[in-house]
Parts: C-alpha cells; structure tokens; sequence
C-alpha cells in the first residue's frame, strides 16, 4: 500500500497551482482511510462475534462518507479488532483511554 501511495504521489502535475496540490493531496488520504475503514469492517465482519460492532449502520455511512467518517469508524472498532485479531494492530493510532 506504502508503495502505491508514493507512486500516486510522485505523479502529481507540477503546474498544478498550491490549491489544486492541496485538493489532490487530499482526495489521495481521503481514499486511502476510505479503503483502510472498508478493510477493517470486512475484518470485523470475518474475525469477530456477530454483534460486536455494528457493521451494517457503519456500512451504510460509508456509503456517502462525510470527511471524518472513515477515522471516526475506525477509532470505534479498532479496539474490538485488537480484542479479537491482533492486539498490536494499528499501533500508534489510537490509545485506549485517550492517552498520547
């Protein structure tokens, strides 16, 4: 995945103007925390009891996902997939407890 963002990445336009760099290079993080939010409620769906999380609400936001949705979902369901799965997974992008 690291390889094909630094693909995307380095085929931005130069004579694309501040604001325009700016639009690309988010629509490019946007896409990606869409495909990794889609990544983890198929996990969900496949490793965890059938009620942990409710995958079909977070599925039907995602369909018309608003910016901070994909953060939003994952943040929830990140600590049931470290219950489940892999208790080290996505280390660094969420603390339980709000810690730093």
């Amino acid at each position: 995945m690291i390889n094909l963002y630094n693909k995307v990445l380095s085929q931005v336009p130069t004579s694309l103007s501040p604001t325009e760099k700016v639009t690309f290079y988010s629509s490019v993080l946007r896409s990606i925390l869409q495909v990794a939010t889609l990544t983890s409620l198929e996990r969900c769906s496949r490793y965890l009891p059938e009620n942990e999380v409710d995958l079909e609400a977070s599925l039907n936001r995602m369909q018309q996902p608003s910016d901070g949705l994909p953060v939003e979902i994952i943040e929830s369901i990140l600590p049931s997939l470290r219950t489940y799965v892999d208790r080290n997974l996505a280390h660094g992008w969420y603390k339980e407890g709000g810690g730093g």
